[in-house]
């Protein structure tokens, strides 16, 4: 089975690391496969490795801090770096979501800053469970 059969839609229920998550667990995680391998010249193999990379790289810590700190510059950076790379692997709508945040960031609105970040959070987790996944089988 090629990964395009698998990357047009999965709903996780997943118990990573040993937590539960519920914010993540039934959240839907929307891949735009041929998004993906559009943005990695139409190769599978190449889309496979850019997921495993998405997943090595995985800033929420970083992300969180910056937040926790209202060190907005670092967060608006990370944020940024989240919606590029999550588009590049397909995750089109992840990468609406932290589009949104950033220019949030951009205009210093710190109330939709705090309205967006929990949500955002919980799609790249999600995103994040699903590329573990899929780069498991």
């Amino acid at each position: 089975m090629t990964l395009g059969k698998k990357l047009v839609r999965d709903v996780l229920d997943l118990d990573v690391m040993g937590k539960q998550d519920s914010d993540t667990s039934c959240k839907d995680v929307h891949i735009d496969h041929e998004k993906g391998l559009t943005y990695c010249g139409g190769s599978e193999d190449f889309l496979k490795e850019i997921i495993s990379m998405y997943v090595a790289d995985d800033k929420r810590t970083e992300i969180q801090k910056a937040f926790d700190e209202k060190d907005w510059d670092s967060y608006r950076i990370l944020i940024h770096t989240v919606k590029s790379t999550s588009r590049t692997i397909g995750a089109m709508e992840l990468g609406d979501e932290a589009q949104e945040l950033e220019n949030a960031v951009k205009e210093l609105d710190v109330d939709m800053i705090c309205k967006l970040h929990e949500s955002a959070m919980a799609s790249y987790s999600a995103v994040l469970d699903w590329c573990r996944v899929t780069t498991a089988q």
